[in-house]
Formats: C-alpha cells, structure tokens, sequence
C-alpha cells in the first residue's frame, strides 16, 4: 500500500529480496536433503541387498523420479519382469525405503 500511496518502493523491494533469499536457502536446504537421503539410501541397498543391488539402485534412481509407484510401472521402466520389479519392492520396503500404501494383495502402490 505504501507504494502505491508513497511510492515507498525501497522497502517493498528490500522485502521482495528477502522473500528470495529465504525460499533459495529453503530450496538448497532441501536439495541437500534430498542428496543425503539418496546416498544413504545406496548405502543402505548396497549393504542389505547385495544381490539385488544393480536393479536395487536402478530402482531407487526411479523412485527419485517418480516417488509414488507400483510394480507394473517398475517393469515397464527398468525393463523387468513383473515377479523381479514385486521382489525389488519388496526388498525395498523390508529395509525402509518404501512403504506399501494401498493394503493390498494385488495392485499394490509403493512410496
């Protein structure tokens, strides 16, 4: 209001700048959140599944990419049966990356 009244734009615009910084330190707080929570992640899937890390991490860089998912998608997109993508989430799921959502025998949605 003090802008348009009197044409105080100095303090709008020092409020603006504050705004950005805030919500950029937010942005890069959480992107190094994000990065921690992947790497301990691969950490974890490299130590509890050593047999199933390569289509394990294959996974997991799915699931950064799309973070609510269900078996036929996890076929369709790493190019697995549907057996091996239900045991990859499985796998997942009993170390704690993902969660079963839908408490469902069949078509069973994972985040």
């Amino acid at each position: 209001m003090d802008v348009r009244l009197k044409g105080a734009w100095e303090n709008w615009l020092k409020f603006f700048l504050q705004g950005v910084r805030d919500v950029a330190r937010q942005a890069q707080d959480t992107a190094v959140r994000i990065t921690h929570l992947e790497s301990s992640h691969r950490r974890l899937i490299s130590e509890s599944l050593p047999r199933a890390n390569a289509n394990a991490l294959r996974l997991l860089d799915l699931l950064f990419l799309l973070p609510v998912i269900n078996a036929g998608r996890v076929a369709q997109r790493l190019a697995v049966s549907q057996p091996t993508a239900n045991t990859l989430l499985s796998k997942l799921g009993k170390i704690g990356i993902l969660q079963e959502i839908t408490h469902q025998r069949w078509g069973r949605t994972h985040r």
